[in-house]
């Protein structure tokens, strides 16, 4: 809040008090009218102030609601890339990974999780989207299924993937 709306405020409302004071110690009818004439010019200008701070006070708390908004979709986001780190797929090439740690679900074995690639560009927007291998008789890639960014792939280990062979 503006330190000068409030000092504003704070003098018309003691203004108006003084004025009202000093009306109850009045004996003349004619004083009295001009000081109630303007004791309510000094509440007009109190009320026209806190009206001023009222406006500043709801955009202050809608851009509060924005950023307690903005910080849940962050901390949404963050949570979403945990257990995932950027790789390199092919020369210059980024995606996502989960990290290979192992999934353990109650009542089951541990097991290795799924080595799959996340769209890099949809991860950043929020989105998880697995990536899926595609061969042409030119090469391997993969395809993000939401944005259509496709992505060259790494020969040799893709078509290893591919074929399900090992090395």
């Amino acid at each position: 809040m503006d330190m000068y709306l409030i000092n504003a405020l704070t003098e018309a409302l003691s203004n108006a008090l003084e004025l009202g004071n000093t009306a109850l110690a009045m004996q003349d009818a004619g004083q009295l009218v001009l000081l109630v004439a303007q004791s309510n010019k000094q509440l007009n200008t109190a009320e026209q102030v806190l009206s001023l701070h009222k406006r500043d006070l709801n955009g202050i708390e809608r851009d509060l609601a924005d950023a307690r908004q903005k910080i849940q979709q962050l901390e949404t986001s963050i949570s979403n890339r945990e257990g995932y780190i950027l790789v390199e797929i092919a020369s210059g090439v980024l995606a996502y990974r989960y990290n290979g740690k192992s999934v353990s679900r109650p009542g089951h074995r541990q097991s290795q999780a799924p080595q799959e690639y996340l769209c890099r560009h949809c991860m950043d927007c929020g989105l998880k989207s697995a990536l899926q291998l595609h061969e042409t008789d030119a090469a391997l890639s993969y395809r993000c299924s939401i944005c259509k960014e496709e992505y060259a792939a790494n020969p040799a280990v893709s078509k290893r993937r591919f074929t399900g062979q090992t090395a």
